[in-house]
């Protein structure tokens, strides 16, 4: 009489356990290859994508306000330029809670530490500067030009901060796309070997 263990019937059971611990095994690595690439997206989103969407709002409206400026200085009309100081009112409103959601939360690199902290020391001029061209009011060009002269440097030094700020993110935001094809393809031949 033959063992167990040299009959069909194990050699059954043998080869469908084995075929379970493999398919398990591919089914385990392909969860652990999906939360990794999973947890970089969340990370380009949150570290690098969020902080480009707010550090273009205060650009956009850094940029308004230097725009409304321009517009208050041609402007004879009073209700005309509370219209235009309303707006600016409200660019310097959209500054604020871009940067807060940004500063210093959203900031994850020393590099970024380094632009971000000088612009956050930048954003009083940028605040002075709207209560300057505020207190200017209309009818006073020659008084608004001279304000817009003086703060033309700092302003396109804030500019400028501002695009280096975002080029960081965009760096960080390739480097995690990287990562994230790395592990596809590391995760994808593993999973193929085991399948094999």
């Amino acid at each position: 009489m033959k063992s167990f263990t040299q009959t069909i019937r194990f050699r059954i059971i043998l080869v469908l356990g084995i075929c379970v611990v493999l398919t398990a095994a591919v089914w385990s690595f392909g969860i652990f290859g999906l939360a990794k690439l999973n947890g970089f997206l969340r990370d380009s989103y949150t570290g690098n994508v969020m902080p480009i969407i707010d550090l273009n709002e205060v650009r956009a409206a850094q940029l308004d306000i230097r725009l409304r400026a321009r517009r208050i200085a041609t402007l004879h009309d009073a209700s005309a330029v509370e219209t235009e100081q309303k707006g600016i009112q409200d660019d310097l409103a959209r500054i604020d809670k871009a940067w807060s959601d940004y500063y210093p939360s959203g900031v994850t690199s020393a590099d970024e530490r380094v632009v971000a902290d000088k612009l956050n020391a930048a954003l009083p001029d940028l605040k002075q500067y709207v209560t300057e061209v505020s207190a200017a009011g209309a009818g006073n060009a020659e008084a608004l030009e001279a304000i817009i002269e003086r703060h033309q440097a700092a302003a396109a030094a804030f500019t400028d901060l501002i695009a280096q700020d975002v080029v960081i993110n965009q760096t960080g935001a390739k480097e995690f796309t990287e990562q994230s094809e790395s592990v596809f393809h590391r995760t994808l031949a593993i999973a193929l070997t085991l399948v094999i």
